[in-house]
């Protein structure tokens, strides 16, 4: 059953959902277990990094981690 945990967990972090509610869903009482069944997908971080104010040069210079590529 843990298999099926990161999808959900995933969804939930992506969507903003509380972390207290996230814990509740899923049984455990801490922030650690939310962070080791999270699997973030590259477009959830692409729009993370692309929601962030360039503060040097324009915004193709911030670089995606995952990818190694531009963010648009």
């Amino acid at each position: 059953m843990h298999g099926f945990r990161p999808g959900p967990v995933s969804f939930l972090v992506e969507n903003n959902t509380p972390v207290e509610g996230i814990k509740a869903l899923i049984g455990h009482g801490s922030e650690r277990m939310i962070r080791r069944y999270t699997q973030l997908r590259p477009q959830y971080r692409s729009r993370v990094l692309a929601s962030i104010p360039c503060l040097v040069g324009n915004k193709n210079d911030v670089i995606d981690p995952l990818t190694q590529q531009a963010v648009a």
